[in-house]
């Protein structure tokens, strides 16, 4: 039961920040603006970078209590989740812009 709440949370969150990437997207090709080859990588390379610290620092977290609701894990979440939100959304961006 956990683990499919956890996985259609995952699921939506994800979707959702795609459908904002691509709204983002469609915005700048109906107001005409086109992003420069330079521009559009930096946004690729910082969807990578942030998927990689996020993930990275997710890894080997020494400071958990039995129940994981201290403060620290719960920013420690918060953080992760806002990380890998940004990502994508960046990711999609410069994937799809003009």
């Amino acid at each position: 039961m956990l683990l499919r709440r956890k996985l259609r949370v995952s699921f939506l969150t994800i979707l959702s920040c795609v459908l904002v990437g691509g709204f983002a997207a469609f915005l700048l090709r109906i107001l005409g603006c086109v992003m420069s080859p330079s521009f559009r990588a930096f946004f690729l390379v910082a969807s990578v970078a942030l998927f990689a610290a996020s993930t990275l620092a997710h890894l080997g977290w020494k400071g958990q209590t039995w129940k994981g609701d201290s403060f620290v894990e719960q920013l420690d979440e918060a953080i992760f989740w806002w990380m890998y939100m940004i990502g994508t959304v960046l990711g999609v961006l410069g994937t799809l812009a003009p």
